[in-house]
């Protein structure tokens, strides 16, 4: 400790350099684990209509899948936007970890 103009101690000053909060996003996480089948038959669709074009198929079948998934990239963008309406209210701050520097 060091001695201040009136004779008193003075504390160290210490100066915040980072703080890094913990979250419990349990919530968030189990909602995004709920639509990953959702991305993934997606990505799937996406390769079967890409696929069915390339190899020639019958019109009527690339426009079938095409539809379906125009449906699922639907359903898919109402759950994403579930998801990022959630975003920061199913998060509940659980502490915060301050690094300090002299």
């Amino acid at each position: 400790l060091s001695r201040g103009p009136g004779g008193g101690d003075k504390p160290p000053q210490f100066k915040v350099v980072d703080a890094v909060p913990t979250v419990d996003n349990g919530p968030l996480l189990l909602a995004g684990l709920e639509k990953a089948p959702l991305e993934r038959e997606v990505s799937v669709l996406a390769t079967r209509a890409h696929r069915q074009a390339l190899e020639g198929q019958p019109p009527y079948a690339v426009q079938l899948t095409e539809q379906k998934l125009e449906r699922q990239r639907a359903r898919l963008s109402v759950h994403r936007a579930r998801l990022q309406e959630r975003g920061s209210s199913g998060v509940r701050l659980m502490s915060v970890i301050v690094s300090f520097d002299t």
